[in-house]
């Protein structure tokens, strides 16, 4: 939240308040700075004094911006991203079957009608089944066959395409969050600006390195789109108070999903303007599609940064944690991966893609078991009641 933001709830609720501001002191014991301090909008919340003040005049402090310190076990070592911690249920099958099955269940008029506003616009309302990224996979897939069959839109099949299996898979791992401290909107924000983004410190990184041939080139594309993504995570989400892992997980997925997609849409165009053959454009983003499912800059993105998050042990991501032996690892083996991908034939990128449709999601249920070992924070589920004009 903004300091003018914050400012202005602030001052509607000392509006509201029946005493005067020397009484208001008095009670807290405040001298006039610290009273003007406090209704500043700047936050103090190392301060108890301004807690206090907060809850005196009616505010609720999570409403506001306060999070609570990270209290989740921190990532020790590698094995950390495939073992959760003692005591913490690991039944990644279970969990397979039970997305599996909602896949094929219908939900309720009632239930979409009552929870899609939550989705999109609220936070602390609690975990529900996904069922959003359904509905996005299925209009994406409505709106290709449609424009396949009616008439040659090359730039909305190009986009449905590009959009259906990232874009999907990114609102997935979203509705998997408890949502205390995201949103949908948020997170479709930066999808969009962090894949542009991203996208774009690659282009210019690429201006000094060039493009060499072979697996020299291979491995120089790993590390450049790797490196271009994570400085996009560091950029953009840097300054968010991770209580836990999990949500690093899905803002850094967002970053990747973002790049993934604008990429397919590129390979498609290029596709149809190297070979003039339209039908080969419609190939080329189908095959990347369904590869994605597996292989793809979301899951490497999301990896890497959620892992760099639960390294440090406090709220805030600790970047003297890049040369963190477990960090390094993580970061090298999927520049690895990736230049191998690109490098290798197709028969053997297959088998990659099925490879990291096994890996890479499981590694993603670790970071989301890593929420489990928090200790139990009590968290007020509703929003104050403030004047509807002001920002949320």
């Amino acid at each position: 939240m903004l300091v003018k933001q914050r400012k202005e709830i602030i001052k509607q609720y000392l509006l509201r308040l029946t005493i005067t501001p020397q009484e208001l002191m008095g009670f807290l014991v405040l001298s006039e700075q610290q009273l003007r301090e406090y209704a500043s909008g700047k936050p103090f919340f190392e301060d108890e004094r301004y807690i206090d003040f907060i809850e005196f005049i009616g505010i609720d402090k999570y409403y506001i911006g306060y999070t609570e310190p990270k209290t989740e076990t921190a990532i020790g070592s590698p094995l950390s991203l495939f073992f959760p911690n003692r005591g913490v249920p690991n039944q990644p099958m279970r969990a397979l079957r039970h997305l599996l099955s909602n896949l094929f269940t219908r939900t309720s008029k009632e239930y979409r009608r009552e929870f899609a506003p939550k989705h999109l616009f609220e936070k602390n309302f609690g975990y529900t089944e996904p069922f959003i990224y359904k509905q996005v996979l299925i209009s994406l897939l409505l709106v290709f066959g449609l424009s396949y069959l009616m008439a040659d839109l090359t730039v909305v099949q190009n986009v449905a395409l590009g959009l259906s299996i990232p874009l999907t898979l990114l609102i997935l791992v979203y509705e998997f969050d408890k949502h205390d401290q995201l949103n949908l909107r948020d997170v479709l924000v930066l999808f969009v600006v962090g894949g542009i983004v991203s996208m774009g410190i690659t282009y210019w990184i690429r201006m000094f390195t060039g493009y060499p041939d072979g697996l020299v080139g291979d491995l120089m594309t790993g590390f450049v789109e790797e490196t271009a993504k994570l400085i996009t995570a560091i950029v953009f989400i840097r300054k968010i108070k991770f209580r836990n892992v999990y949500t690093a997980f899905v803002l850094a997925f967002a970053i990747g999903a973002g790049f993934d997609a604008f990429e397919t849409m590129e390979y498609g165009i290029n596709a149809i303007f190297s070979t003039g053959d339209y039908f080969q454009g419609t190939i080329t983003l189908a095959f990347r599609s369904v590869l994605s499912f597996g292989i793809g800059h979301h899951y490497w993105t999301a990896i890497i940064f959620a892992t760099l998050a639960g390294l440090s042990k406090s709220y805030k991501v600790d970047f003297h944690k890049l040369y963190h032996p477990t960090f390094v690892l993580v970061y090298i083996f999927i520049i690895l991966f990736h230049a191998m991908f690109n490098h290798m034939p197709l028969w053997i990128e297959i088998l990659m893609a099925i490879f990291g449709l096994i890996v890479f999601p499981y590694m993603g249920y670790q970071f989301y078991l890593k929420r489990y070992t928090e200790l139990p924070i009590e968290t007020v589920q509703t929003e104050p009641d403030v004047p509807t004009y002001l920002p949320n």
